[in-house]
């Protein structure tokens, strides 16, 4: 079956392939939405556009951050687990999440933010 403006409709002639327009959000896990939050709105500057429950366990925090224009793509999302293992990276898996800044001094401003602990974060 084939939908107009869906991401899962299929293109025509290339059966088999899914068409993807964009991605909406990225949902991750945190063990402290305290943590969480000071590194996402003060460092990195996003905003917090909403703080509610796991639908599925109310017991959950889920917090949601964006830009300040709501840009498409542009939202991250964390529920707070705190008993989650450290998760190590595999095969289908998420593990790194990347920000394109705007020029080499909003970079450097951000290397004199508490991310100068860990060069991965500011890997260009």
């Amino acid at each position: 079956m084939e939908r107009q403006g869906c991401a899962y409709a299929r293109n025509r002639g290339n059966e088999g392939h899914i068409r993807l327009d964009g991605i909406h959000h990225v949902t991750c896990i945190t063990a402290d939405a305290l943590r969480n939050l000071d590194f996402y709105t003060r460092v990195l500057g996003l905003r917090l556009v909403k703080k509610t429950v796991n639908q599925d366990n109310p017991n959950v925090y889920h917090l949601f951050y964006g830009d300040e224009h709501g840009s498409p793509g542009a939202d991250i999302t964390f529920f707070e687990m705190r008993d989650a293992q450290h998760g190590r990276a595999g095969a289908g898996m998420v593990h790194r999440v990347v920000w394109r800044v705007d020029s080499t001094e909003a970079q450097t401003n951000c290397q004199s933010e508490d991310l100068a602990s860990d060069p991965q974060v500011l890997t260009p």
